[in-house]
């Protein structure tokens, strides 16, 4: 009888298993998108804040489903320099927000940016992402150089136009 009893509670909890629709990898659940079976990595994009006042105050990101959750974890400190922005944020979700271990600058004043390093050539000053693509910055101002290893969000080029940049963290 026993061996009957495991027999059915297994073809049980097959049969309700069956009934669940597949996550899809990028799928998201509450704004965070859940990574592949057998990584630990959660994804969110919104708008980050911090939220109440010094010496209690704290970053958080709004997704654009709403739903403020407060953000931890080492890289969340970083984000105070960029409240206002669109991020993408990976790390896990946890009972009282969301743990930050890495993230992106998407979008500052409504505009895309790019996310990166400050390379500093003798004739130029480039950008390098996160991915590793590097990319000039045309009519770079000269403050720009003064941060050569640094991280800055920048705005993509416009014709003839110097780019919009902010400081994220010194080397």
């Amino acid at each position: 009888m026993i061996r009957i009893g495991a027999v059915l509670a297994l073809a049980a909890a097959g049969t309700a298993a069956a009934c669940v629709p597949a996550r899809q990898n990028g799928d998201t659940l509450g704004g965070a998108t859940q990574s592949p079976v057998g990584q630990s990595a959660d994804t969110l994009v919104g708008v980050v804040a911090r939220v109440g006042s010094d010496p209690v105050s704290w970053m958080a990101i709004t997704p654009p489903d709403g739903g403020q959750l407060r953000l931890s974890g080492t890289a969340s400190a970083a984000l105070g320099a960029v409240a206002g922005a669109h991020v993408w944020v990976t790390g896990a979700r946890e009972s009282s927000g969301f743990r930050v271990d890495a993230f992106e600058v998407r979008r500052v004043n409504g505009q895309p940016v790019d996310d990166g390093v400050v390379v500093v050539t003798s004739s130029d000053v480039a950008i390098r992402t996160r991915s590793g693509m590097q990319r000039t910055i045309p009519n770079a101002p000269p403050s720009m150089r003064e941060l050569a290893g640094a991280r800055v969000w920048v705005s993509q080029p416009v014709g003839g136009v110097a780019p919009s940049y902010g400081l994220i963290s010194r080397p």
